[in-house]
């Protein structure tokens, strides 16, 4: 549904909406049952109308009066959203996000559509850095790709965050090497554009990853860090970026990155409750056991005291009970996907686990190891 003009809160406030306190643009409008509530998603002039079809009647009656107060056009059930298409199987329970469309059309754009596909976003023997011929911009529009890959990795391309967050970080002065990474990434998207997320493939609970890949940037030696959650089998946040300090081991980086990882989880636990979701304890899996012990046992020694306040609030949420940190080997650590570049087997291995898999069906043509 598109509003045709900016929604007001004290509008809605007038047709019993509540703002969420963990999303500017979440409203919700609570029922006797949570099965009665309906939530209002909106993003500048569009917005989604959400609830459970033994609410249908409530819905039609609230669209009535949204018509009265705003200028709207109903476009029916959702199928496509901020480009995203939104695909559902009812018998199956499922739903799929994907952007075929828009990855289509990035593709044709640059003469890239029928080219022969690749299998990884970006080669694992490959190490970017700034040094290199430079590109001549005014021909490659550089900026203008990347700006277009990164709408995709965080929307529904979590498989390739890592290639464009790394590629990302020369937009002020690329080379021809980074061009030519970016043609092989779209070689990539060639071949994957029939796949998207998909959720209800597995049970309700939030799973959680976190991972940092030690000093990896060749330019500055900073770490990537990387987390992940995902809920009825699909991913539904994750990250990909450099740390903003350079970390002095692979314990201290994975330390940080939990931080960071934390702070997303609190606010998804804040969000899951105005959604009338359960969510118990927090479980994050780290393959580090030296940053789990540190995070457990909040004691100042030589590899931990020099850093930065601002990383230590974890140890807190820990101590409280709020959230655990729990072991997980490193080759079942699914944010790895969000630190390097990897292999074909650990790729589909990570893809699976994210709820990111084929639904429509295999492109054609061959594709490159």
């Amino acid at each position: 549904m598109t509003i045709m003009r900016s929604t007001h809160q004290k509008e809605l406030e007038l047709l019993g909406f509540t703002a969420s306190e963990a999303n500017a643009f979440l409203f919700i409008r609570y029922g006797k049952q949570s099965s009665d509530n309906v939530y209002l998603l909106v993003y500048v002039d569009d917005c989604l109308l959400i609830t459970s079809k033994d609410n249908k009647s409530s819905l039609l009656n609230l669209k009535s009066q949204l018509a009265s107060i705003f200028d709207i056009h109903d476009m029916g059930e959702a199928k496509f959203f901020l480009g995203m298409e939104i695909e559902r199987n009812r018998e199956k329970r499922t739903l799929v996000l994907s952007q075929r469309r828009f990855t289509e059309e990035l593709l044709n754009k640059y003469s890239m559509i029928e080219s022969k596909g690749k299998s990884v976003p970006m080669s694992t023997a490959l190490k970017l850095q700034r040094d290199g011929e430079a590109l001549d911009t005014e021909h490659y529009r550089y900026s203008e790709i990347i700006g277009s890959l990164l709408y995709l990795s965080v929307c529904t391309r979590p498989d390739i965050a890592y290639a464009v967050g790394a590629l990302a970080r020369y937009t002020q002065h690329p080379t021809k090497q980074h061009w030519q990474t970016t043609m092989a990434l779209l070689k990539y998207l060639c071949s994957t554009r029939e796949m998207g997320i998909v959720y209800g493939s597995k049970k309700m609970d939030m799973v959680r990853y976190c991972d940092a890949d030690y000093a990896g940037d060749m330019d500055t030696r900073r770490s990537t860090k990387g987390y992940v959650f995902s809920m009825q089998g699909g991913a539904i946040s994750w990250s990909s970026r450099l740390q903003p300090t350079v970390a002095m081991s692979s314990c201290e980086a994975e330390y940080m990155l939990a931080a960071s990882a934390v702070k997303e989880a609190l606010w998804l636990w804040k969000l899951a409750t105005d959604l009338n979701l359960e969510v118990k304890t927090l479980n994050m899996y780290c393959d580090n056991q030296g940053s789990i012990k540190l995070l457990r046992q909040p004691i100042a020694s030589a590899r931990s005291k020099h850093i930065d306040v601002m990383h230590h609030f974890v140890r807190e949420r820990v101590a409280r009970g709020e959230i655990q940190f729990e072991y997980c080997s490193t080759e079942q650590m699914v944010a790895d996907i969000f630190t390097k570049a990897l292999p074909v087997t650990k790729l589909e291995f990570c893809r699976q686990e994210l709820g990111f898999m084929i639904f429509k069906g295999c492109p054609r043509g061959s594709v490159e190891e």
